[in-house]
Order: structure tokens, then C-alpha cells, then sequence
């Protein structure tokens, strides 16, 4: 996107930016659901691996404001992480009640890619290469500013926490109807977004009937069915992604597909997991000893 003889800041900074931009800017031109940026002449003919919403969502004030992608997307590397970190804040706030902890949680969640690794516990090198603009810099600068994810499919992510924790503390039944939404609307985000929910709203099910809570449980299923109805198209799409002939292209050397999202299972890791499980447990003994 930049010659060789710009020497201004870089304008794109995160991995894949150029294929979420290329997205923003096809969705533009009509290609909204279910198409891929790059094949013109089949357009939707082959099924998409990833059919979303949130592009044309995010391409719609470039269309009817008559800006381009690249405008628009400098427009929301300043506005969608600044909306993602105040959901952040307020959620980390409901959970402790502490204004110190929120914000260094909030700080820990935005910049945990930058500032920690599970292998060297800190990225001394990323801390060094943020003072620098030269070429070979690392060019994820902020994870969370990527375009559409996880920019805005944050947003959605923690949302949903947000109406989970409400209906986890005696909420109508209004609530529940909306986390289904949420959680159906994930489907058409990304496929992190609803796999992560899925995942966790079994947990909290689980929780629920352990702790003989039935009436929760059986609210957070029901909104757990209904949102995997309204989620069908989006996995209808995945299913025939897998089925298509085409579908064998996808898959790595040794035949499977390319984790690129792998968990990263170490040491250090285990231990920063048990250093925080134990530092959260004192945290709640003594702050109901104090009450």
C-alpha cells in the first residue's frame, strides 16, 4: 500500500491487514455475503470460508460517505479500540469493583500480545521495535487494531460478556433474548467469536447445574439453542466449504488443516495461570474477610 519512497508513519501495521482491507473495499462494490475479494469472474459461486457480516457492517460509511477504505480504516484504528477498551474497563469493573484493576486488566487484554510472551514471558524485542519506524520493524504494532477481527469482532466478544454477567446475576428474561442475539449475530462475526462463546456458555451451564441454580441454567440453554438456530446459515456455509472439491487446497502438507490460532502449551504458561488463579483467590478471600 506504501512505495518504497513514503517516509511517513506506516499505515498498515497488523498481519492480514491488506486481506481485510481488500474485503472492505470488494463489500464496497456489492460483494456482501458470502464472497471472495479475489475470484471476479465466479463472484459467490464457491462457498466462502468465512462469510461475515461485519465487512459490509464496517464498509457501509465508506459507501454512503463517500470515503475510501483507507480513510475509513484510519477512522477506526483511532474510534473501535478506544470502544473496545471502555467495554473492557466496565466489564473488568463489574467484576472487582476496582478502578486499579480494571485499568491494568484493560492495559494486560490490549497490549498481552505485545508486552507478554508464554515462551520469554517478556517481548523485550516488540518493546524495542515500538520506538522505531524502519521497514523491518514487526508489523503487528496493536492486535487489536487489525481491521474487522479482531477490531470489531472484540466488540461483539465482550458484549456478550457484559450480558452474561447480567443474566448471571438475576436478570429478566429480556436479557437472556438479547445474549442469543449476540450470540447468533457471532456466527456472522467470526468463527473465534462463536466457537469461544459456544465454549463458554456450556461452562456456565455446567456451573449452574453443579451449583443447583436450574432456573439460570435452563435461561443461558435456551439462549444457547436459540442462537445456534439463528447460527445455522453461517454454519450451513462451513459444512458445504467442507464438502466443496476445492476444499483439499485448504489443508497443510502433512493433511490437516492450518491451525494458525494453535494453543501454546508451556511452562512459564502454566505457571503465569497458576500465579494468577492464586493471586485471584487471595484477592476474594480478603475482600470478603474485609466485608
Amino acid at each position: 500500500m506504501q512505495s518504497d519512497s513514503y517516509r511517513g508513519l506506516p499505515l498498515t501495521y497488523t498481519d492480514a491487514e491488506v486481506f481485510y482491507l481488500a474485503r472492505l473495499n470488494k463489500a464496497t462494490e456489492g460483494c456482501v455475503w458470502n464472497c471472495n475479494p479475489y475470484i471476479v469472474d465466479q463472484k459467490s459461486d464457491y462457498p466462502f470460508f468465512e462469510p461475515s457480516l461485519s465487512v459490509p457492517l464496517l464498509a457501509a460509511p465508506a459507501k454512503f460517505l463517500h470515503v475510501s477504505v483507507v480513510d475509513l480504516k484510519l477512522v477506526y484504528d483511532f474510534l473501535l479500540p478506544a470502544i473496545l477498551t471502555l467495554l473492557i474497563y466496565s466489564f473488568l469493573f463489574r467484576l472487582t469493583g476496582g478502578r486499579y484493576w480494571s485499568v491494568m486488566g484493560s492495559l494486560l487484554i490490549l497490549l498481552s500480545f505485545n508486552l507478554i510472551n508464554s515462551q520469554i514471558l517478556v517481548h523485550l524485542e516488540n518493546l524495542w521495535n515500538l520506538t522505531k519506524l524502519h521497514p523491518t520493524t514487526e508489523l503487528t504494532f496493536l492486535k487489536y487494531a487489525r481491521p474487522i477481527n479482531p477490531q470489531f469482532s472484540s466488540i461483539v466478544l465482550f458484549l456478550y460478556f457484559h450480558v452474561l454477567l447480567t443474566c448471571c446475576r438475576n436478570a429478566k428474561w429480556y436479557w437472556y433474548a438479547l445474549l442469543g442475539l449476540i450470540y447468533g449475530f457471532s456466527f456472522y462475526v467470526y468463527f473465534y467469536d462463536y466457537t469461544f462463546i459456544t465454549v463458554l456458555s456450556g461452562v456456565c451451564i455446567t456451573l449452574f447445574l453443579l451449583l443447583q441454580k436450574y432456573k439460570v441454567a435452563l435461561s443461558l440453554t435456551l439462549a444457547s439453542v436459540g442462537g445456534l438456530v439463528l447460527g445455522l446459515p453461517a454454519l450451513t456455509t462451513i459444512f458445504q466449504m467442507m464438502r466443496h472439491p476445492y476444499f483439499p487446497y485448504l489443508k497443510g502438507t502433512d493433511g490437516n488443516i492450518v491451525y494458525t490460532h494453535a494453543p501454546n502449551i508451556t511452562v512459564i504458561g502454566i505457571l503465569l495461570a497458576i500465579s494468577f488463579a492464586c493471586i485471584a483467590a487471595i484477592y476474594v478471600q480478603k475482600k470478603r474477610a474485609v466485608t
